[in-house]
């Protein structure tokens, strides 16, 4: 019986065209041209595909396989990923923007040491120059003592 529901699936999977096969005997399909013994098992068998369930009818018993809790599952791992690109993401123009403030602070610190520098190059030569106009001034100071 379930080899023959296999078959029967396998070959006529093309040729479900309104979604429901159900086979009562007869014309096309599995039971049409295979005889007695399998157009009355045929009977007897019947796929019903809707939506998001397969119902597979087995001589009056019914195993209904829902897709279902399959998709919900499906969706929460989508989800939890879908999460996880998005904290990656995140921390990649976290990343970002430290190391921007990084190198604007850099920047900073390189431009405040060249003002220090310079300024204090200008000082150094202002001191020489007061240390030479002062030592100027203390030897016409004395060249003008000794003259008297």
């Amino acid at each position: 019986m379930r080899t023959f529901l296999a078959v029967c699936v396998l070959t006529l999977t093309g040729s479900i065209a309104d979604n429901t096969w159900a086979r009562g005997g007869g014309g096309g399909g599995c039971g049409g041209g295979g005889g007695g013994g399998q157009a009355s098992m045929a009977g007897q068998a019947g796929v019903t595909t809707t939506g998001l369930s397969v119902t597979l009818a087995d001589s009056g018993t019914a195993t209904t396989a829902t897709t279902t809790a399959q998709q919900q599952l499906q969706q929460a791992a989508l989800m939890r990923l879908q999460q996880a690109v998005a904290r990656r993401q995140q921390a990649y123009v976290q990343a970002q923007q430290a190391r921007a403030a990084a190198k604007a602070a850099q920047k900073e610190r390189q431009l405040a040491n060249r003002r220090a520098r310079r300024e204090l190059e200008l000082a150094e030569r202002a001191a020489a120059r007061a240390e030479r106009e002062s030592s100027s001034e203390t030897a016409t100071t004395l060249a003008s003592l000794a003259s008297r």
